[in-house]
């Protein structure tokens, strides 16, 4: 793993966004309750992880995209893209209502402006 791997960790010492979190989330002086949102607390770091996850991502989710419009256009695809795109339009059919040709847009679109 080369250094540029590596996330950056935060320039202040640990405790402090720690205790400042715990001190905001306290009422009238009592102890907060549950754990921290570390998302909350180290909010740059979070957006760190979100950007390096989606920019490792993003040619598998291109060519997922394009495979799923090529299945749609009547594209013979092998098994395995074939089931994933099947599946896509299942899950965009049942779970958000998509008819094929408003999912074929609508994923069209995703990759024109992702893409």
């Amino acid at each position: 793993m080369g250094s540029s791997a590596r996330l950056q960790a935060p320039t202040v010492p640990s405790s402090r966004p720690i205790g400042a979190y715990a001190l905001d989330q306290a009422e009238d002086g009592k102890k907060a309750g549950g754990p921290p949102d570390y998302a909350k607390v180290f909010p740059r770091l979070f957006e760190s992880i979100k950007d390096d996850f989606v920019s490792k991502r993003k040619e598998t989710i291109r060519r997922n995209l394009s495979r799923f419009l090529a299945r749609l256009d009547g594209e013979e695809l092998d098994p395995k893209d074939a089931a994933r795109a099947e599946e896509m339009l299942k899950r965009l059919k049942d779970e958000h209502g998509y008819c094929e040709k408003c999912a074929a847009e609508a994923m069209g679109y995703l990759l024109s402006v992702r893409g």
